[in-house]
């Protein structure tokens, strides 16, 4: 049976309210999306945002040796490794 190696993203998004001091809406604004990362609220599971992404896992020994096997040959290099008794 094939194997396959899958990237995968579940989402999440989390959203609640702050009284923030500003000048103007725009400056509350942004003021909220620069300091939004130190904010906790309601966490909300959202399905619709899951990602998953599948690919085949492949064997590439045999490539690898026939590369490494053609190479040897162009280079004149012995094709066995040489043992040593001992």
């Amino acid at each position: 049976m094939p194997k396959y190696t899958v990237n995968w993203s579940k989402a999440y998004h989390a959203s609640g309210f702050v009284e923030i001091e500003a000048k103007s809406k725009e400056e509350a604004k942004e003021i909220v999306l620069d300091s939004m990362g130190d904010y906790e609220g309601s966490m909300q599971y959202d399905a619709d945002k899951d990602y998953a992404e599948a690919h085949e896992v492949v064997d590439n020994s045999k490539w690898l040796n026939d590369l490494w096997t053609s190479k040897k040959k162009e280079m004149n290099l012995p094709l066995k490794r040489r043992t040593t008794n001992g």
